[in-house]
């Protein structure tokens, strides 16, 4: 049947030709559900009146068939006012490590400036950008021999800040830059995230903040997050997010807890419900992050 052969020489063209100049589109974004703790890794605009340093740390584990999948990054970030007291500097640097199963890795390390100004007393600006590079690795198996490629990545954001209210956009992986570890090829899409914190306050020891993320790129369509939180004493927070396309979650932290000359920051969030049909309670998502200011 000639449609029969048709087929097949279309499929095997296709194979070969996938094989030999095969290429994947892809983003590898940080992806945290507690993004809020790190703001630094969606917009390297990300600004604060806080000019403590502070080295944070985060680790996101999927549990039961999902297991080999984790996310882990370390950071340090620090702000700097110039000697005009309106403007600010902020450095920071910070290493990120994806890993999709046992023989997929995704690592990346980057540095970040911004520069804060004041647009009035209660309101400023800030401008971003990141640089580094991003690695990807196959390790070796039974399948294949392995291997590993590494290329440079650009990002840049801006940051609005008032009293009550923060909005950042940020266009990550500039480059479009190509990784090929084995046959084939994987281009670092351009994803971008929007993303806004505002605070209601209840009584003088009351408040709430509502935490909310876009993301779009072309490989990863839309992803979005909104966490809503009561904070008490500026110590104790609780709250829930939504996961659009993926499900709710719980959180619980501490922030401000006096430890030595600094403070100590806590947060673990768990997967409470799950679209995915397959999706039963020892299948889910854990996380912890952990902060300290000197």
């Amino acid at each position: 049947m000639n449609w029969v052969k048709s087929v097949l020489l279309f499929t095997i063209i296709f194979i070969v030709k996938t094989i030999v100049l095969g290429q994947t589109n892809t983003n590898f974004a940080p992806v945290q559900d507690l993004f809020y703790k790190n703001y630094y890794l969606l917009n390297a605009a990300k600004s604060d009146t806080s000019i403590a340093p502070e080295v944070v740390f985060g680790n996101r584990s999927l549990t039961g068939v999902f297991s080999g999948i984790s996310e882990n990054f370390l950071g340090f970030h620090a702000t700097k006012t110039t000697s005009q007291p309106l403007n600010q500097h902020g450095l920071g640097v910070y290493i990120h490590n994806s890993n999709q199963g046992e023989f997929i890795h995704n690592n990346r390390i980057y540095a970040r400036y911004s520069w804060t100004t004041r647009l009035s007393v209660d309101k400023a600006v800030s401008l971003g950008v990141q640089v580094g590079v991003v690695n990807y690795q196959f390790e070796p198996s039974v399948a294949s021999a392995g291997g590993s490629d590494i290329a440079p990545d650009l990002g840049i954001g801006i940051w609005f800040l008032s009293s009550n209210l923060q909005i950042g956009l940020a266009a990550n992986q500039l480059l479009n830059s190509r990784l090929q570890p084995i046959n084939e090829v994987y281009i670092l899409n351009t994803y971008y995230n929007l993303m806004a914190k505002g605070r209601v306050d209840f009584t003088p020891f009351v408040f709430a903040e509502l935490h909310a993320r876009a993301t779009y790129s072309s490989s990863l369509n839309f992803s979005a997050q909104l966490s809503p939180l009561v904070v008490i004493h500026d110590l104790l927070e609780v709250g829930v997010g939504y996961q659009y396309d993926k499900g709710m979650l719980s959180s619980l932290g501490l922030r401000g807890v006096k430890l030595g000359k600094g403070n100590l920051k806590f947060a673990v969030s768990y997967l409470l419900i799950n679209t995915r049909k397959t999706f039963n309670f020892t299948d889910a998502v854990l996380e912890f992050f952990l902060g300290y200011a000197f």
